[in-house]
């Protein structure tokens, strides 16, 4: 598949398309649970975090943050898995990505999706959000 975003480019051989558009990936997370809101236009967040109060979050972009969280994503239950499910481009579909290549090129596919991204297993119970400013919000411990 030829992919528009250049994240994708470098990575077609590991991705894997999985949904055509936004609104069929937004149902995906809600049929899972996850309080995904469907109009960005009267929110800030992709997630509704004000659903999770035990969720965790951070700023994820500073000197040294490659490194630091790769190192702290491989200690994290997101090994258990074998993909995520990221959304990166509108214009691309939303793709399955192996977890040791979004472990190891994270912040790549965040830059990629302008800094501006969720991310969920397929079964729903570990998912995360990058948003601009910076911060990620997920479910479950990195840092």
């Amino acid at each position: 598949m030829e992919y528009n975003n250049w994240v994708l480019q470098e990575n077609g051989k590991f991705v894997k398309p999985v949904f055509d558009n936004y609104q069929l990936y937004a149902h995906y997370m809600r049929n899972r649970n996850i309080a995904f809101n469907l109009d960005l236009s009267i929110v800030n967040s992709f997630i509704d975090w004000g659903k999770y109060p035990d969720s965790y979050s951070f700023w994820y972009y500073f000197v040294g943050c490659e490194e630091e969280i790769t190192a702290r994503l491989k200690q994290t239950e997101l090994l258990k898995y074998e993909s995520l499910i990221m959304n990166i481009d509108e214009r691309d579909p939303i793709c399955e990505i192996p977890i040791n290549i979004f472990i190891n090129k994270w912040l790549d596919f965040v830059a990629g999706a302008q800094y501006e991204t969720t991310a969920t297993t397929s079964d729903g119970k570990l998912f995360m959000e990058f948003r601009k400013g910076d911060l990620l919000y997920s479910n479950f411990k990195i840092k």
